[in-house]
């Protein structure tokens, strides 16, 4: 348990971390979810801590599950309510992750589905300083830009959407790469053909890509 939040935690198994994956899960889900992805990154990240954090609430809709913020904050993705302080408790789980590790941010990816890709976009860009990476899955910032959060980062940042998501629509992720462009960052959208709500198989092998360009190898020691 790390901040009072539950999850599934993978660490080495011999040495020191190289690297910090921190995995944001849906709405109604939880970390066993997102923590699947893991092997899917083993041979790009040698050495990493890969977290998948439990939101800190019981779903509403699905006690068996959590929710980062409730659903009735996001009546139509242009506003959404009560992300601030989830956002402030993504940015104490990093620095507690830093302690922990010896790590910083520049070692650091943050990456989210649907509502956890929300979130992911929100506390990673409001950071003090750049994570190595942001990942968001089926997600987006709000499509009223007026409610972003406060961006004093650039990191890279790869948004994958499918194009037939009933649930998020893919506008946000088309919106938010637009404008994040044009305030001069770096952001890579994808956009999976003939997908749903979920991460279609290109999905991960753009993230895998993104991963592989822009993760620093470790320093060398000694």
């Amino acid at each position: 348990m790390i901040l009072n939040l539950s999850g599934p935690i993978i660490t080495p198994k011999t040495g020191d971390p190289d690297s910090i994956l921190v995995l944001l899960h849906g709405y109604g889900s939880d970390g066993h979810d997102l923590i699947s992805l893991a092997p899917l990154f083993a041979d790009l990240l040698p050495a990493p801590v890969i977290f998948a954090p439990n939101a800190p609430e019981r779903c509403a809709m699905n006690p068996g599950g959590y929710q980062w913020f409730d659903l009735a904050m996001v009546p139509d993705f242009n506003r959404i309510e009560g992300i601030v302080p989830m956002a402030e408790t993504i940015h104490e789980l990093l620095d507690g992750l830093w302690r922990e590790t010896g790590l910083g941010p520049s070692r650091t990816v943050l990456s989210g589905f649907s509502q956890g890709a929300i979130l992911t976009l929100y506390a990673g860009l409001g950071l003090d300083e750049p994570l190595a990476g942001l990942i968001s899955f089926s997600g987006g910032l709000p499509l009223d830009e007026t409610s972003w959060p406060e961006i004093a980062v650039a990191p890279p940042i790869l948004l994958v959407h499918g194009d037939t998501d009933p649930v998020v629509p893919v506008e946000m992720s088309v919106k938010t790469a637009e404008r994040l462009n044009a305030r001069g960052l770096d952001a890579t959208l994808h956009i999976s053909p003939e997908c749903p709500h979920a991460i279609a198989p290109d999905g991960i092998t753009m993230a895998r890509e993104f991963v592989a360009a822009h993760f620093p190898p470790p320093t060398p020691q000694g």
